[in-house]
């Protein structure tokens, strides 16, 4: 890992507050979708204006005791557990957030990191009743999905025709693709 990037900080030792504030100096692998216009829930004026702010808003500050939040945390460990139990992937779980040597501006910590053939993101989800809709069921494991950029195509459509082809929201799939950019992962 350390050929394509640096260690920005252990995030398993840092509160809820530190991480959300150490997050403001980089755009993460979850603020791609706003930056490339597919996020549902955030546009590019709010991201940066939370960028700039160097203080935790007291919504900012809420964002970590929402119900499916603190349960995604809760069962991230147990999801990376089943999904290595049904791939026979062996998954390891960095604890650090990492820059991008070549892009500074970009940062990333991973809920897991596959050893395969090359070295893969792994992206544990805790899906509402709600986001439910966004994923398509029993979803087989598809390596022969190749989401090469169509000349003549927006990069909007690009990046939703992409994603409903591997079952996922749109604003994961900008996530997992600037995580596989991290790790140089072949073949995703």
């Amino acid at each position: 890992l350390e050929d394509n990037l640096e260690i920005v900080a252990d995030v398993s030792k840092l509160n809820d507050e530190e991480y959300a504030i150490i997050r403001k100096d980089s755009l993460g692998a979850s603020d791609s979708s706003i930056v490339l216009g597919v996020n549902l829930y955030k546009n590019k004026d709010q991201l940066i204006t939370e960028k700039k702010n160097k203080f935790l808003t007291d919504d900012e500050k809420e964002v970590s005791k929402k119900p499916a939040v603190r349960k995604g945390r809760d069962l991230e460990s147990l999801n990376l557990a089943k999904f290595s139990e049904a791939t026979g992937i062996i998954i390891v779980k960095p604890p650090f957030m990492y820059r991008h040597k070549e892009f500074p501006y970009l940062t990333t910590n991973f809920d897991g990191v596959g050893i395969e053939e090359s070295i893969i993101p792994i992206e544990a989800k805790f899906v509402t009743k709600y986001g439910e809709k966004y994923y398509r069921k029993h979803m087989p494991l598809d390596k022969t999905i190749n989401p090469i950029h169509q000349p003549g195509h927006d990069l909007v459509e690009h990046i939703k025709y992409w994603a409903e082809k591997c079952g996922i929201p749109a604003y994961y799939y900008t996530q997992v693709q600037q995580q596989i950019l991290f790790l140089d992962s072949k073949n995703y």
